[in-house]
């Protein structure tokens, strides 16, 4: 995979999740994007292509800090909320 189908496929995931914040797991997504993801390292396109966090573009955390605000989220706004955090840098990401 390449960095470029990369971005594009996390965002399409991120983007779901964030205007989906009832989404709860990755696992839930619909099964054609999930399809996409579901063979990624940890179901993301860009720990798939990315040599460590220091290169990712959601930071040098592992797992990255709006990842897990993502996963521990007590809310659905909280959860669109950390997705929609998700977005912004990976939209900003130059490739």
């Amino acid at each position: 995979m390449t960095k470029k189908r990369a971005k594009r496929l996390c965002l399409e995931m991120w983007k779901h999740l964030r205007d989906h914040p009832e989404i709860e797991f990755k696992e839930d997504l619909p099964d054609e994007l999930y399809e996409k993801i579901s063979k990624a390292e940890a179901y993301c396109p860009l720990c798939e292509v990315c040599s460590g966090c220091k290169e990712c573009p959601l930071g040098l955390v592992e797992p990255c800090e709006d990842y897990e605000q993502w996963q521990e989220a007590h809310t659905e706004k909280e959860r669109g909320e950390a997705a929609g955090r998700i977005v912004e840098k990976v939209e900003n990401w130059k490739v």
